[in-house]
């Protein structure tokens, strides 16, 4: 493997990290990685969010949302990253084909004016390793509102409306095995942007 030597090693719940036996002389790679919990501060506020900016209604206003907002990972936000995130987001997709679900970029080397431009790479000889300027920005992919959780230890998220909103659907007799299309409505007249559920109901009686 041309002398190429690769420890994974686990960042503690904030985020920090060390590596033993360094050598002084040796050149190293951190690569930080973290491809699990897609869903994780990802709703359909964020579709709102990538779309306003698409539509110049309200444009991103830091690199960090545009990058989350980047799903498909070309550089650009268009209509393409509302297609797949709605995807991910209706269960379509377990996972987004073109992109990780957390990107990582160099503290030390990002630039607001270019915002796709990051090193996700920091490559250092051994005798720099050992300060403390060695640090990833993590940017939850599809999360533009910034409300996911970095560690499952800190707490599950909450999601939860400023005031109750009530929905109706008549009450209707079907029978079993046929396609029945069931009317939803606000019980009072709402501006509403967006708003996110989930519908169960009883199989058995």
């Amino acid at each position: 493997n041309n002398g190429i030597v690769i420890n994974n090693k686990l960042t503690t719940v904030e985020g920090k990290y060390s590596f033993d036996a360094i050598q002084l002389n040796n050149q190293y790679k951190i690569v930080p990685d973290q491809s699990l919990d897609w869903m994780n501060g990802v709703s359909t506020i964020d579709l709102m969010l990538i779309q306003q900016h698409i539509l110049g209604a309200k444009p991103l206003n830091s690199m960090y949302k545009i990058l989350a907002a980047d799903v498909d990972n070309n550089a650009t936000i268009d209509v393409v990253d509302l297609i797949e995130l709605r995807k991910l987001i209706l269960g379509i997709y377990s996972q987004l084909p073109r992109n990780t679900s957390w990107r990582f970029a160099d503290k030390t080397r990002l630039n607001p004016d270019l915002p796709f431009n990051i090193n996700e790479i920091i490559e250092k000889p051994g005798d720099q390793l050992r300060d403390r300027s060695n640090d990833f920005v993590g940017i939850k992919i599809g999360d533009v509102n910034q409300t996911a959780q970095a560690h499952q230890l800190l707490g599950a998220e909450t999601r939860y409306a400023r005031s109750a909103i009530k929905l109706i659907t008549p009450e209707n007799a079907f029978d079993q095995n046929s396609m029945v299309e069931i009317p939803i409505s606000l019980d009072q007249n709402q501006l509403l942007a967006g708003f996110q559920f989930t519908v169960a109901f009883e199989t058995e009686s």
